[in-house]
């Protein structure tokens, strides 16, 4: 999701979300996350929006593309409905097993294996997500390492696609569809927008710097996919 919208932030009737991605472990970086805040409780899409100096208007003559997890879509079924918020749901449900294989070591590694180093949170020392999931003070690198491998064997899945309330418009893409070059073509279709070759030249070139390498070294520690989903294998018997 944060891949995707990254990319529309690239196509001229969108505002640019200034894209990136991480080559350690694929990770997509940038201000697509300023939508993240509607899977909370008392979330407010409209607030969400004034709070970064704008405002939903259908007539808009620049569409904002963010990532969320959908957590709480009911809430915005008015939005949604109206026109004013298009909903994006990217389904999992019927790929390969391998795919979701690949899907559970991404979101490990992109999730807890990446490093943040922003100018605003580098020296800080909060550029670890585990680091959110500790609960104490001056965490070391042991301390991280020992919570990501106690969460290696929660058996929690990551790929499962959101549900969405019956009576919501949504659009779905299919990740099989979407994730492979020329996606953005079948993604410009479903969304009924139009791109130029350079900007689908720029999707199947972050493609493949998308996909999570195979071993990760971080934490001092070298971290495979292998060994990952053995793991997790393992805890299933």
């Amino acid at each position: 999701m944060d891949f995707v919208s990254g990319w529309l932030g690239k196509l001229p009737d969108f505002i640019d979300t200034k894209w990136y991605i991480d080559p350690s472990t694929g990770l997509s970086i940038g201000d697509m996350h300023f939508i993240k805040s509607i899977d909370s409780l008392d979330s407010d899409i409209g607030q969400v929006v004034n709070n970064h100096k704008a405002q939903l208007d259908i007539n808009a003559k620049l569409q904002w593309a963010g990532s969320c997890h959908g957590n709480q879509i009911e809430k915005h079924r008015e939005h949604i409905n109206s026109g004013l918020f298009k909903l994006l749901i990217i389904n999992t449900d019927s790929v390969s097993s391998d795919i979701k294989d690949k899907i559970q070591w991404e979101f490990f590694a992109k999730t807890y294996l990446s490093c943040r180093k922003t100018i605003t949170n580098y020296f800080n020392d909060e550029n670890w997500n585990i680091d959110n999931q500790i609960d104490k003070t001056n965490i070391t690198d042991s301390d991280r390492i020992e919570c990501l491998q106690k969460m290696l064997g929660k058996n929690k899945s990551f790929e499962k696609t959101p549900l969405v309330p019956p009576g919501i418009e949504c659009v779905t893409a299919e990740y099989d569809k979407l994730f492979v070059p020329g996606g953005s073509k079948y993604l410009c279709n479903i969304l009924e927008l139009s791109a130029s070759e350079r900007n689908h030249k720029l999707w199947d070139t972050m493609l493949d710097f998308s996909n999570t390498p195979d071993s990760v070294y971080a934490l001092d520690k070298t971290w495979t996919k292998s060994e990952f989903l053995n793991n997790k294998k393992n805890k299933l018997l």
